[in-house]
């Protein structure tokens, strides 16, 4: 199980596959430096927690997550036969979505 913590929020607990399928993404978005350098630590730990950063930078990842988030579901919405896990994951990213927005606002 892996976790995203966002404050005043639930938390978003999913298994590590689904974890990776949007970290990774996400790593690759960020350019190089202490954002991308965190976000891979939290893939390696599979916890990600948004109230332990500073809120420029929790502002900074939280847009980027939201877009990655956002183009994930799109292309799992896309896809000829989903699989049962590819519909949830995709119902989990809209989750995310709207809980990260109040980092972003």
């Amino acid at each position: 199980m892996a976790v995203i913590s966002i404050p005043y929020q639930e938390p978003w607990i999913v298994g590590g596959p689904a974890f990776r399928a949007v970290l990774d993404p996400l790593i690759e978005a960020l350019p190089e430096g202490e954002d991308r350098d965190l976000m891979v630590r939290a893939r390696a730990l599979k916890s990600l927690m948004f109230e332990f950063m500073p809120e420029d930078q929790a502002a900074r990842i939280a847009t980027v997550l939201i877009q990655v988030a956002a183009d994930l579901r799109r292309r799992l919405s896309r896809m000829h036969e989903p699989t049962e896990w590819h519909l949830e994951l995709a119902d989990w990213l809209s989750t995310l979505e709207m809980l990260l927005h109040d980092l972003v606002i």
